[in-house]
């Protein structure tokens, strides 16, 4: 494997120590994709202790036009989210470079990923839960990377910028004609 890309924080490695970084098959652990440097510095000051540490590269902020490179270099993509959130565009993002991504049951992920496929989600939004679905990954990757189709076709089928500004129209004419 080569790397996941982890989008926030990534509590569950209190949890369990190591774990998506000393598997034997993985170079990277983690690249965060957002605007996350001090972030960044505290994932790398959890992590420095780890006899394969310099295997995990911290990347911060990724601007946009690089976003593609590095979906394209990972293997899963992680949103860890814990508070609500309406609806997670970095999420359909990576799904539409074909990438698995796991999420936490929380507010938009949920719908995005159970409708390709419920193993996607992570039990709960707490570390347990995704350091247990992490190891489940590394211990059975294809099940996983045979959702890359799926992934990709479900985000261009509902997520599609142009289908997205047509809904977006249509409901600007309805709110206009009931004016």
């Amino acid at each position: 494997m080569s790397a996941g890309i982890f989008e926030g924080p990534a509590p569950y490695f209190r949890e369990r120590p190591g774990l998506g970084i000393t598997h034997n098959n993985v170079n990277q652990g983690i690249a965060p994709s957002s605007d996350l440097n001090s972030t960044s510095e505290t994932l790398s000051s959890w992590l420095s202790w780890l006899p394969t540490s310099g295997t995990t590269h911290f990347s911060g902020f990724v601007p946009d036009d690089l976003l593609p490179m590095y979906y394209a270099a990972a293997d899963i993509f992680i949103m860890p989210t814990t508070f609500i959130e309406g609806f997670g565009i970095a999420t359909v993002e990576a799904l539409s470079s074909g990438l698995p991504v796991f999420g936490t049951p929380v507010g938009g992920t949920t719908e995005i990923l159970g409708s390709i496929d419920k193993r996607l989600l992570f039990r709960d939004a707490d570390a347990k839960s995704m350091a247990e679905k992490i190891e489940w990954f590394l211990k059975n990757p294809d099940q996983v990377f045979s959702l890359k189709s799926n992934c990709r076709e479900e985000a261009l089928k509902k997520y599609s910028w142009d289908l997205v500004t047509d809904r977006v129209e249509e409901e600007l004419d309805l709110v206009w004609e009931n004016k």
